[in-house]
């Protein structure tokens, strides 16, 4: 049986909010790992702050309101 969890992977100043945001990822962890294989798969991006800036209608890269920003991309 597989495990999906929520996992923070940086964190960052948000100008919008004037906090510190954590961007997370949504992993899936194999019940049997093998040989030569990735230990998770990443499925879903996200930010902390996504639903205060998707109310204020902020433009952000993670508030899955600007559709030119690939999440997956973590740059």
């Amino acid at each position: 049986m597989t495990t999906t969890k929520w996992v923070i992977v940086d964190k960052k100043w948000c100008e919008y909010i004037q906090q510190e945001a954590s961007i997370m990822e949504q992993r899936i962890y194999p019940s049997d790992i093998l040989p030569d294989t990735q230990s998770y798969q990443v499925i879903a991006r996200k930010c902390s702050a996504n639903v205060a800036c998707n109310l204020a209608n902020v433009p952000c890269d993670w508030a899955f309101t600007n559709p030119k920003v690939d999440r997956f991309e973590l740059g």
